[in-house]
């Protein structure tokens, strides 16, 4: 308020009278009738000059938020926080140089998600609609940046929703209700835009592929392609597209083992980005699945490490048989058959979720010993009749 002859004497008189600024309507009117006299006076105005003041305290207060303490610099909000303070007070061009420095340093960051494009636009918007920007000549196209910075934003976040709701659908069945998706998928022009931004990209092709079948191919460039733009996508987005590329490669595996080691290589991506865990457990399907990707592509010292790192995360009840199938995975990969299976007990059985994985592993260790020894013929054919009915039982439940 230093440079204001309305907003200075009532607020030094207000401070003095009362200096917890706590005031009721009557003080309030007779601080400003000391200050400007009564004839003076209004409830309007009196409103009036209060509001101005509270809006001045608020951009004050934006601008310290943004500034903050000298050896910590201010994130993006503060800073556009503090963009906006500068244009709506017009600070001419130092709100000129800070809106500029801020879209080059913003341009220039390889990582950029929603955020970052919708702070890129409101700059734009800033610039060009700031009075000391000419209208008709403008020396940079500050508006066009704005609608492509705008586009970018929306098509990102839309994207990222779609591609939730679209992975949602395989666990919960209902599918959403969309109206404007096929639009925008066919929105011309898209795919220079999505150029600009990989996080619109990668979620894009999400969806596109959870609205087709599980296709190994596809499945195949959503890795690369993930792989190839992850470095460039903001932290917490990555670990939602893992998920919903895992959702997607599991029900591709399926069908075709041979995506295997591509999931096995999302799967690694999601532990180095410690999102395995579900409320602090790790779910025992996701530990299985893992294992046995680990165990069918040879690389057993790191299943062994997987195994004794997460195993403690296992719900208690479900730990031991849960381990012993994940070791018995190993050891039957490994080419000891005896040993996995001897790991084939009563209890592993009896984890939902296991019994196909266990029954599948117990049929192969009695093929091999078949093929290998010319022996077991008679075992060999009532587990083969056991896993026939077996999985004609699934198929009843499933129907």
């Amino acid at each position: 308020f230093r440079d204001s002859e309305r907003f200075l004497p009532f607020y030094r008189l207000l401070k003095k009278k009362h200096p917890d600024f706590k005031a009721d309507k009557s003080a309030m009117r007779t601080i400003y009738q000391s200050c400007f006299g009564k004839e003076a006076f209004s409830d309007s105005r009196l409103h009036n000059l209060t509001s101005d003041m509270a809006r001045q305290v608020e951009r004050f207060l934006a601008v310290e938020t943004a500034l903050g303490p000298e050896n910590l610099p201010p994130t993006e909000m503060e800073k556009h926080l503090l963009i906006t303070a500068l244009s709506r007070k017009n600070a001419g061009s130092y709100f000129r140089v800070e809106a500029e420095s801020f879209i080059t340093k913003l341009d220039k960051q390889p990582v950029k998600g929603p955020d970052d494009w919708y702070f890129l636009y409101k700059t734009f918007e800033l610039l060009y609609f700031n009075p000391d920007t000419p209208k008709i000549i403008a020396d940079k196209p500050y508006l066009s940046q704005a609608v492509d910075s705008l586009l970018l934003n929306a098509l990102s976040t839309y994207f990222r929703y779609a591609a939730e709701w679209k992975s949602r659908e395989l666990i919960t069945g209902p599918k959403a209700d969309m109206p404007y998706l096929n639009a925008i998928l066919n929105l011309p022009g898209l795919s220079t835009h999505l150029n600009q931004a990989p996080i619109a990209r990668v979620y894009w092709e999400i969806v596109l592929a959870l609205q087709s079948n599980y296709l190994t191919t596809t499945f195949e460039r959503l890795v690369e392609l993930f792989t190839k733009n992850q470095e460039n996508i903001p932290i917490e987005d990555r670990k939602t597209m893992l998920r919903q590329i895992i959702n997607y490669g599991i029900r591709t595996w399926a069908d075709d083992v041979s995506v295997g080691p591509s999931l096995l290589i999302i799967y690694k991506n999601a532990i180095q980005l410690n999102i395995l865990l579900d409320n602090g457990r790790m779910p025992h399907i996701s530990f299985g699945n893992i294992a046995t990707l680990c165990a069918a592509q040879k690389e057993f010292d790191f299943a062994r490490t997987f195994i004794a790192e997460y195993s403690p995360f296992l719900e208690e009840s479900l730990r031991e048989p849960v381990v012993q199938l994940a070791e018995a995975i190993l050891l039957y990969n490994m080419g000891d058959l005896d040993g996995a299976h001897r790991l084939l007990n009563n209890e592993v059985y009896k984890v939902p979720g296991n019994e196909f994985g266990a029954r599948n592993l117990l049929l192969k260790i009695t093929v091999d010993r078949f093929l290998m020894l010319g022996k077991e013929e008679e075992f060999l054919s009532a587990q083969l009749e056991n896993m026939t009915q077996f999985a004609k039982s699934r198929t009843n439940m499933s129907m």
